[in-house]
């Protein structure tokens, strides 16, 4: 028997659902559409949040098996990582087509309660401080990226099109990472998503290989911002 609907991690609190469901899009994951007895699933991705009708649209699915999914009697079960944290939710699709065009998306409401265990114990932070550098394996050129968050576990960044030669799945080995407490940081980002906007590429990753000296000192920085963050939420005047 599934345990899906047994398992107590869930997140219920509406505006965590709704936080979730606008990471998954901004890291643009991809997302995998099952139905109980049904083998294969179904590739996909959230591409629009619709936070005043609480609708979710996912992208273009081209597959004979969708029609069997869309008569099933059970609910489709959509799955996907998120920073590395496998997480799933139940969905009933509808068709929407694209206007002017003959493209089928497919809404579907927020979802009552996401599947998400063993949450992030250490969120991601904002930071504007940072740049990640490392060689690319091809030309060996130094690419530079500008950090916007980062956690004990990893990071995302963002660069130029016209520098990015990374797509999800790649690993960036010999990364650097100059830290403000005076150390460098040596790892390898295994990326787990990449999403272009307006010329500008959002990627994000998890570290691997951090030595123990890189995981104190990251955990020491990380520290920092989040007492950072406390002071500013005590004193208001600060963020002015």
């Amino acid at each position: 028997m599934s345990t899906f609907n047994e398992n107590p991690k869930f997140v219920t609190h509406p505006d965590k659902i709704t936080s979730i469901l606008c990471a998954i899009q901004i890291q643009n994951c991809l997302c995998t559409l099952t139905v109980q007895g049904q083998k294969k699933g179904l590739l996909t991705s959230i591409i629009e949040v619709n936070k005043e009708q609480s609708l979710l649209v996912l992208d273009e699915i081209n597959s004979a098996e969708l029609s069997t999914f869309l008569q099933s009697a059970h609910k489709i079960k959509l799955s996907t990582y998120l920073n590395g944290v496998h997480l799933a939710f139940l969905l009933t699709l509808t068709a929407v087509k694209k206007p002017g065009t003959d493209i089928l998306h497919y809404s579907t409401p927020f979802p009552d309660r996401i599947y998400y265990p063993q949450r992030r114990s250490s969120p991601r932070l904002v930071t504007d401080t940072l740049t990640i550098t490392w060689l690319t394996t091809k030309n060996k050129c130094l690419v530079h990226g500008e950090v916007i968050d980062i956690s004990r576990g990893g990071m995302s960044f963002s660069l130029t099109e016209e520098d990015n030669s990374v797509q999800a799945g790649d690993t960036l080995r010999n990364c650097h990472l100059n830290l403000p407490i005076g150390y460098e940081m040596v790892f390898t980002l295994v990326i787990r998503s990449v999403k272009t906007e307006r010329n500008t590429v959002f990627i994000g990753g998890y570290f691997v290989n951090l030595s123990p000296q890189g995981k104190s000192k990251l955990d020491f920085y990380i520290a920092a911002l989040e007492r950072e963050i406390i002071r500013k939420r005590k004193n208001p005047d600060l963020n002015l």
